[in-house]
């Protein structure tokens, strides 16, 4: 029989550091299958402004050049039709269709800027103002903890929990004492060798010792019981995703759908002062456009000076990103498309959308 340890409070492995962090939220999960597919590449680019070309302004970017394409002082971004097609219903529910983006001229000679005019299908704007966990969400992903914290047990209630650990650590304890053909009691071969007053003392501490998927890191001091302590992870986990949903709900709007474009931290439009602007993004209260003060790059390939811009999507998850592109602006005006992705497609030789696998 294993040794289940003769105090149990020197059995716990330090209860305490099992953090709250380490359990994950469904609704802040967003999956990436993606691929890089419009990657501005940097001989490419050098090729092109060795030729002297210069595009008009109005260049497209719509996710196909695979080699790149030339800087312009605008740029239209869009997701295009042979896309949506090729997505079907995934493409539905796309909260951006297309963005303008220009250089921005400011009184500074530290930053340059763009400006972001989108693009969005009736009533998407709304849509992306809406909390990242609303109490409904909140709710739901309490429960379906709390049933998968049951269901590892094959319990169904706390009290049930209980009985089910409490008669496993009798059936072994009674096994050990058979092939130890000892005629001791449950209750006195625990007292003797485990210094435990009870089965249920014996299997509070087993499932203490057990506890690998960090469900006691709810609990702030130990239960006097397995039953005890089964209610207050439930209450843990209730408490903590309501506790989550109230946060989102104090973010304001303009908060939430810059974070939703890659414009995280966002300000309001009046905010910016072109002539001591700060560096960050700035968006109008009807969300219709948007500025991003950022380094001036040093070339159309410059890592270190490139923001993103993404294309929301509604999906059964919430609001996850669809496809992004990465932009630079360099001091004289010239936008550039530094990258480009689509979650979940790309184009083969041909130009043509299918699935990425």
């Amino acid at each position: 029989m294993a040794n289940y340890g003769r105090d149990i409070r020197n059995s716990v492995h330090n209860i305490e550091q099992h953090s709250r962090s380490a359990r994950t939220t469904v609704f802040r999960t967003r999956h990436k299958n993606s691929r890089r597919i419009g990657l501005a590449m940097l001989g490419a680019v050098s090729a092109m402004a060795l030729s002297g070309c210069s595009t008009a302004p109005g260049s497209v970017y719509d996710f196909t050049q695979i080699n790149g394409m030339e800087p312009a002082q605008q740029i239209t971004v869009q997701i295009p039709q042979a896309l949506k097609d090729a997505a079907g219903a995934d493409a539905e529910n796309l909260l951006v269709t297309s963005v303008v983006v220009k250089s921005l001229d400011l009184d500074s000679s530290k930053y340059c800027a763009i400006s972001i005019e989108i693009t969005y299908p009736d009533g998407a704007a709304d849509k992306l103002t809406t909390p990242t966990l609303t109490k409904a969400q909140a709710d739901a992903a309490a429960e379906d903890d709390v049933q998968t914290f049951l269901d590892q047990y094959e319990a169904t209630s706390p009290a049930d929990l209980e009985q089910k650990l409490t008669r496993q650590v009798q059936l072994d304890t009674e096994a050990s004492l058979k092939s130890m053909n000892s005629d001791m009691t449950v209750e006195e071969y625990l007292a003797s060798y485990d210094d435990f007053d009870s089965v249920q003392e014996a299997a509070l501490e087993r499932w203490i010792r057990d506890d690998t998927a960090g469900y006691l890191g709810y609990l702030d001091e130990l239960p006097s019981s397995i039953e005890e302590g089964a209610e207050k992870v439930i209450s843990g986990m209730e408490q903590s995703y309501g506790a989550e949903a109230e946060e989102a709900a104090k973010v304001s709007n303009v908060e939430r759908v810059a974070s939703r474009l890659h414009l995280s931290s966002a300000r309001a439009a009046a905010a910016l002062n072109v002539s001591a602007p700060e560096q960050g993004a700035y968006l109008s209260v009807d969300f219709q456009s948007a500025t991003r003060v950022q380094d001036c790059a040093k070339s159309p390939t410059d890592p270190d000076a490139t923001s993103s811009f993404d294309f929301p999507i509604q999906s059964e998850r919430g609001i996850d990103t669809f496809a992004t592109v990465g932009l630079t602006v360099m001091k004289n005006g010239e936008i550039s498309i530094f990258s480009g992705e689509v979650n979940g497609y790309m184009v083969d030789t041909n130009r043509d959308w299918i699935v990425e696998k």
